[in-house]
């Protein structure tokens, strides 16, 4: 067995989908706001691109933690010797 935590590429797709949805999310907000904009809406506006920055803040934070998930795979490929899921997900517990 591999010196890898199980799953960790579905782990890893998991958080590439959900940093697009995440992206997309942020185009259809920016859109409605430059709408509001045009349209001279400026309180519905301000409101969106509110919403807009919490949104960009919360994919920073999702992004800050699929870093972490990757430096942990990767320590974990660096130091452990050959050993099964089992002893794997152990180690891990112990660390916490």
């Amino acid at each position: 067995m591999a010196n890898t935590i199980k799953y960790s590429h579905q782990i890893d797709a998991a958080f590439k989908q959900l940093s697009k949805k995440f992206e997309t999310t942020r185009k259809k907000i920016n859109s409605t706001a430059a709408k509001r904009l045009k349209s001279g809406t400026y309180d519905a506006a301000t409101k969106w691109m509110e919403i807009g920055k919490s949104v960009e803040e919360f994919s920073e934070k999702i992004e800050s933690v699929r870093l972490e998930w990757r430096t942990l795979v990767e320590a974990l490929k660096q130091n452990l010797p050959e050993r099964g899921p089992c002893q794997i997900y152990e180690f891990i517990l112990s660390s916490c």
